[in-house]
């Protein structure tokens, strides 16, 4: 039916495809492949329905029959079940699409390698989500199938390392429920030049995503590193492992090509991620603790959110070592969550939120309050076993918003709370205990807005 369709313009989804069955012929890729004008194709199997023993062959057929034009910018596939991809967007992907943007794969569930997407200089967004069976990224590995390319192509490599950049324009990526997924890339073999492989292969570090600023893993267990990212400014992982965000503190740099202590000496010193802005830490239910190491490499680091670690038990003074730039701190729903020592690396912190940490006893002992010297807003909700502020929260002369909620155990404000002298704003919600405000509020000069609300014995 599309056939002669051949100025279709902008956007085709072909959905249903597990109904189509390759019938011997190429006709089939002809027809996409005629249709210059199309900018974003969307190819959909019902996921996970993968039937007979021929149905791999059949899926990599019909894909390969759906070959588009090489001026497509956008490809989606959601639901393919076959174990490799057809020749167009493997071995000969980068003359195939080379004006690439940005790339769906989803519910793939068979698929173990991806295609040779590491190498499309126009590539600039990814998304991988719920691929079980991937362990790589990039695997270029000895045994590599017809799915990658020659070894002329890989011997070409290998010689031009120096100059070869992996996934050279990508600056958004998403990792999403991959349970399987091991390491970032397999590593690169040298041949010699009789073509044969080398008994040791060496181990060759490539340039990294040089300009990838996103970064957002969700579900990925198995994975053991970050790389070094010379352009990464947001990070975003969720329901990963320790040794993941252990590993960030040990990402190294060597001549400018970029690998991980996985695959080269750990003798060189670590180097920073130089340009991460914002890390989210979110569902990580075996973190204990911050790495021993802290998180000293996020030199440029100005976000911090550690978000529903429920069995994270302590913040140690070493586990926000290193976070010179830090601008906001969130700790949201750790309810493990014992204590926290501050390191007098944050002085330049601006705004803290602790929400629903409901084990945390905050004590003087612990407090040090004294280190937030350029804090500005403090907000600290459903606390229960906070019975007092601590009393060197007196001594943040910057600090303009305080919000206490929720807090059941408070029963009074202390009275020097009068010397926060650039308090502007203080509010106090539902702390359904407090029985009374200090006089020492009227040495509040900087207070413009007072705000309590539901907070029963108080309004009696």
């Amino acid at each position: 039916e599309l056939n002669g369709l051949n100025h279709l313009r902008g956007t085709l989804m072909i959905t249903c495809l597990e109904n189509m069955r390759h019938g011997g012929t190429s006709s089939g890729s002809t027809h996409l492949k005629a249709k210059q004008y199309l900018r974003f194709l969307a190819l959909q199997w019902k996921p996970y329905l993968y039937g007979a023993e021929d149905a791999d062959a059949n899926y990599t057929a019909v894909l390969e029959d759906l070959q588009p034009h090489p001026n497509l910018k956008r490809l989606d596939i959601e639901g393919y079940g076959g174990l490799s991809f057809p020749v167009w967007m493997t071995v000969n992907m980068v003359s195939s699409l080379p004006n690439l943007v940005q790339i769906t794969l989803a519910d793939c569930g068979k698929c173990q390698h991806l295609p040779w997407f590491g190498q499309l200089h126009s590539l600039k967004f990814l998304e991988l989500r719920r691929l079980h069976s991937l362990e790589y990224i990039h695997n270029n590995s000895v045994e590599s199938s017809s799915s990658y390319p020659s070894s002329s192509l890989r011997v070409n490599v290998v010689s031009c390392a120096k100059e070869w950049s992996f996934f050279p324009s990508l600056k958004v990526l998403y990792l999403h429920d991959l349970p399987i997924l091991k390491e970032w890339s397999r590593e690169v073999v040298i041949a010699n030049d009789d073509m044969e492989i080398a008994p040791a292969p060496h181990k060759v570090s490539l340039l990294s995503f040089p300009c990838l600023t996103y970064l957002e893993i969700n579900g990925c267990p198995s994975l053991k590193s970050v790389p070094l990212l010379p352009s990464f400014e947001n990070l975003s992982m969720t329901c990963i492992g320790e040794k993941l965000l252990q590993a960030m503190t040990r990402v190294i740099e060597t001549d400018s090509h970029i690998t991980t202590t996985t695959t080269i000496d750990s003798s060189i010193p670590p180097s920073p991620l130089p340009s991460l802005k914002t890390l989210y830490i979110s569902y990580c239910e075996d973190l204990v603790s911050l790495p021993v190491e802290g998180l000293q490499n996020l030199t440029s680091l100005q976000h911090l959110s550690i978000i529903l670690c429920r069995k994270l038990v302590h913040l140690p003074k070493e586990g926000l070592r290193g976070l010179t730039s830090i601008q906001s701190l969130c700790i949201e729903n750790c309810n493990s969550l014992t204590s926290i020592s501050l390191s007098p690396d944050l002085t330049t912190l601006q705004k803290l939120e602790i929400i629903s940490c409901f084990a945390l006893y905050w004590s003087d002992e612990d407090d040090d309050m004294q280190v937030l010297r350029s804090l500005q807003s403090l907000s600290i909700s459903e606390l229960p076993k906070l019975v007092s502020l601590p009393h060197r929260l007196q001594h943040l002369t910057t600090l303009q918003l305080l919000s206490i909620s929720r807090c059941d155990g408070l029963v009074t404000l202390p009275e020097w709370i009068g010397n926060l002298a650039s308090l502007r704003s203080l509010h106090i919600s539902f702390c359904r205990k407090l029985e009374s405000l200090p006089d020492a509020m009227r040495c509040l000069t900087a207070l413009k807005e007072l705000q309590i609300d539901h907070c029963e014995i108080l309004s009696e």
